[in-house]
């Protein structure tokens, strides 16, 4: 019997230990998809980062070439010296000859996309814009930080810039004669331009530009501030509605501004990280597919954080990396529930022998083999405690009469109905069996003999006023004794087997105890 529960008892470990398998495997899964989910999206920052890169490098390439071949020439610096320490009569014909001088030069570099070329003097005063000749003479230094670098470091200095008159890429370059700085150049681009190359690199994804608000309304000028719009996706930044118009007729596939939930669904994905005004990442699932909009951080040349550029699209990838985790967790689950049947089936199964081992299964009581299993370790714990116990056999009076009269099945029921009115009157602690054909045993261990009697009695009162189908009323006969101490179980059924026989012989429907 010990090995029936030991093998339940490992089958139960076994059920336990395969879930915790499956429950580490889905773990597992979910680790290895959001390791590879992130190493994705790390790859896609990279990737926007080098696209970004190049197009800045091509365009800052360019405007080297265009100061090393148009502009840095002493015809060039000549002037700017001059300017440097003439009255605004000189000016105005040092600013002409100037124009005159790059005209052509300036029209080139125009239809390569640069906007702006603008000559300062060293204290950061504008010289000449040559796309806005008529705008000179105002102190550029007070907001934009770039001048004040280039005329502390005497270096080039390139990168993203919010100017008064115009935001964009800016590549400045000083002029430096005899160790002087004598004032400095510089070229633009505007943002459209580097949006633009950005659609002909991947052309079915969305861009987009976001510039910081408050930057924005610190340093551009109130008739430049119209060019701005509130973002979409952010009260805290502006759109260039120059841009917006570029992005919405360039739009990919997504068409991020003519699809105001998958918009709303963005702003929720982006409304907290982009407070940190750091680049971040975000997948949003959408209709079935899966999207990645990534935030580009713009910083401009003093370190300040001034804005975003993002890129929005579908992406098969994610999808794929989804779908591998799903179907391993679907696979995963499939087996261990499997398994888990096998298991349950197996321990069903061994219940069921575990039970028939140890209980009779007509009566649904112990059987005669249970009975001596459980009844030594009893026996064994009174000796110890010196408790008493009392043990009786009942035997069913004519049960011969009832099988004859009324058929074995007839007589089988009267049994399991007996049994159960039996083990309604006694305790948990007690033990109770079926002995041997229409007899039962009682193990009572902590017991007297007169409680005891007072046990049996009342259960042979009950089964005499019950009335059994078919039969009607049925009596009992039920020998007792107490045992001795250290008293052999064998021993004390011989003795209450001996009761149980005086019980028959002076009557019937009696409990005789000794």
């Amino acid at each position: 019997m010990k090995n029936l529960f030991d093998k339940s008892h490992s089958i139960l470990l076994l059920g336990l230990g395969l879930t915790i398998i499956w429950l580490v495997l889905l773990v597992y899964f979910q680790t290895l998809y959001e390791n590879r989910y992130q190493e994705y999206l790390n790859q896609r920052e990279e990737r926007f980062e080098d696209e970004l890169e190049s197009i800045l490098n091509a365009y800052e390439s360019f405007s080297n070439y265009i100061f090393e071949t148009m502009i840095d020439h002493d015809s060039i610096y000549e002037i700017m010296i001059q300017a440097a320490s003439s009255d605004d009569g000189q000016k105005a014909m040092l600013r002409e000859q100037l124009q005159q001088s790059l005209s052509d030069d300036y029209q080139v570099i125009s239809g390569h996309g640069f906007n702006q070329m603008q000559f300062h003097l060293p204290d950061g005063t504008s010289f000449l814009r040559f796309h806005a000749p008529d705008q000179f003479g105002d102190d550029l230094k007070l907001k934009r930080g770039s001048l004040e670098i280039v005329a502390q470091t005497h270096q080039p200095v390139s990168g993203f810039e919010v100017g008064e008159f115009f935001t964009g890429y800016r590549f400045i370059y000083p002029f430096m004669k005899d160790e002087n700085f004598i004032g400095s150049v510089e070229t633009s681009i505007p943002m459209g331009k580097v949006i633009s190359g950005l659609y002909s690199l991947e052309p079915m994804q969305d861009y987009g530009f976001l510039l910081n608000k408050e930057l924005m309304e610190t340093i551009a000028s109130e008739d430049i501030q119209v060019q701005y719009q509130d973002s979409l996706i952010s009260n805290d930044y502006v759109s260039d509605i120059e841009v917006f118009e570029i992005t919405k007729a360039n739009s990919g596939i997504l068409e991020i501004y003519s699809d105001p939930e998958f918009l709303k669904m963005m702003k929720a994905a982006v409304v907290s990280k982009i407070k940190t005004g750091e680049s971040f990442t975000v997948s949003i699932s959408y209709k079935g597919k899966y999207y990645i909009v990534q935030f580009e951080q713009i910083k401009d040349i003093s370190g300040q954080q001034a804005g975003y550029i993002y890129i929005a699209g579908e992406n098969s990838q994610l999808f794929d990396l989804a779908r591998t985790r799903d179907l391993s967790f679907l696979l995963t689950t499939i087996v261990y529930f499997v398994l888990l049947l096998v298991i349950y089936y197996i321990k069903q199964r061994n219940d069921m022998i575990a039970k028939l081992a140890i209980y009779d299964q007509l009566t649904e009581i112990y059987n005669r083999y249970a009975f001596f299993e459980l009844s030594k370790k009893m026996l064994e714990a009174a000796n110890r405690s010196k408790c008493p116990v009392c043990l009786a056999i009942l035997d069913i009076d004519f049960f011969k009469r009832v099988n004859d009269l009324y058929g074995h099945q007839t007589g089988d029921i009267v049994l399991r109905t007996l049994a159960g009115i039996v083990a309604e009157s006694v305790r948990k602690s007690d033990v109770l069996a079926r002995f041997g054909g229409e007899e039962l045993i009682l193990l009572m261990p902590e017991s007297s003999l007169s409680d005891s009697w007072e046990v049996a009695e009342r259960i042979r009162k009950a089964i005499e006023s019950y009335s059994f189908a078919a039969v009607g009323q049925i009596t009992v006969s039920i020998g007792l004794v107490e045992m001795d101490f250290e008293e052999d179980l064998n021993d004390a059924i011989i003795r209450a087997d001996q009761a149980l026989y005086a019980a028959k012989e002076n009557g019937r429907n009696k409990t005789v105890a000794r």
